[in-house]
């Protein structure tokens, strides 16, 4: 574990791992395999690779010039679309934010479509956790027309995305009791010291889960 900024790290004999992020409400984990390169590197790789969303559009062309949005949403996880909010941006721009059960399944606007994407926050209407987790992208769609399309686009992506942190050959260095992994998020190597298993300081896993105890 690091002393100056939360991160936890355990790596289990079965070359799995846990990780943890805490800082204040702030929480993040991941869970995956390490694979030893040399006496010095060991590399992380989670079991979720990517926590960006794909989107899937099929686009009907018409001879208007509005464009009409038809948006089939799938969150799939313990919770109803009415804990989830959504902020639809048209042209890199904010044209509405709404709860995912409000979503007008056809909206249209008179204004050309350059791009279009969407960004998704866990925030349920009874909270039952103060941890807050980061916001979720979708790719950016552009039509090859600006106008008259009728874009019927699919969304489906899993709840337990919010707080996963990803990890892609992500490299720990390791030197006796001490190891060094990248902060992504203060974007510098973060000293992580050797703490006995007995300390468990683990919050949201047992001790012999590699399993996620999920918020509700």
């Amino acid at each position: 574990m690091s002393k100056n900024n939360p991160n936890y790290l355990q790596l289990k004999k079965d070359n799995t791992f846990i990780f943890e992020y805490r800082s204040f409400h702030l929480y993040q984990h991941s869970t995956g395999v390490w694979k030893k390169i040399d006496k010095n590197q060991i590399i992380l790789n989670s079991e979720i690779k990517y926590t960006s969303i794909p989107i899937f559009v099929s686009n009907d062309r018409t001879n208007r010039k509005s464009n009409s949005v038809d948006i089939d949403l799938n969150i799939i996880g313990n919770h109803g679309l009415a804990d989830y909010e959504c902020a639809i941006y048209i042209n890199d721009t904010t044209y509405c934010i709404k709860r995912c059960d409000s979503l007008s399944r056809i909206f249209s606007t008179e204004s050309p479509i350059n791009n279009i994407y969407f960004k998704f926050f866990r925030k349920p209407k009874t909270p039952t956790t103060t941890a807050i987790p980061l916001p979720l992208i979708t790719d950016i769609y552009s039509p090859k027309v600006k106008g008259g399309n009728e874009l019927k686009i699919k969304i489906t992506f899993k709840d337990v995305y919010f707080y996963y942190r990803p990890f892609i050959n992500d490299t720990l260095k390791v030197r006796s009791n001490i190891a060094k992994l990248y902060d992504i998020t203060n974007r510098k190597w973060e000293k992580m010291s050797k703490v006995p298993d007995a300390d468990n300081v683990f919050m949201r896993y047992k001790d012999t889960s590699s399993v996620l105890n999920t918020f509700e």
